[in-house]
């Protein structure tokens, strides 16, 4: 069964060697101070887990490390956005990620459910995604 890795800090990516060869899901989530996730607003609700991007790759750690560099799709919009320092609650804020490991085969079925499943619950995607599962 297919099981979500802890939470760590984005700096850790350099550090995992295992990532750089291993396929699947990763998340990406806003925390405070305290390590705690900051809620984030949503159109149908509050996100509690803070989730900003989620997504698939058959090479998690360069994926990982091109969004936290900030020269892929969310990461960029991330970089962008960095005036997000100035307001409450996101003045001292960090990133942390996780990540699961899933084939190849399904690893975009298994994007496409995570995504859509965030969709129903919020009416949108997380806050730097910008392609609606299953659209062109």
């Amino acid at each position: 069964m297919e099981r979500w890795g802890k939470w760590r800090a984005i700096e850790e990516i350099y550090n995992d060697v295992d990532l750089l060869r291993e396929k699947g899901l990763y998340q990406i989530r806003m925390i405070d101070k305290g390590n705690v996730p900051i809620s984030i607003p949503r159109i149908k609700g509050i996100d509690p887990s803070g989730i900003l991007y989620m997504g698939k790759s058959i090479r998690l750690r360069p994926r990982i490390e091109a969004f936290w560099r900030g020269t892929r799709s969310g990461g960029f919009y991330y970089r962008a956005y960095r005036q997000l320092r100035k307001y409450k609650p996101y003045k001292e804020h960090s990133l942390q990620f996780r990540v699961m490991a899933v084939t190849e085969s399904d690893l975009t079925a298994k994007e496409r459910g995570m995504l859509q499943r965030y969709l129903h619950r919020f009416c949108e995607l997380p806050p730097l995604n910008s392609t609606v599962p299953g659209g062109k």
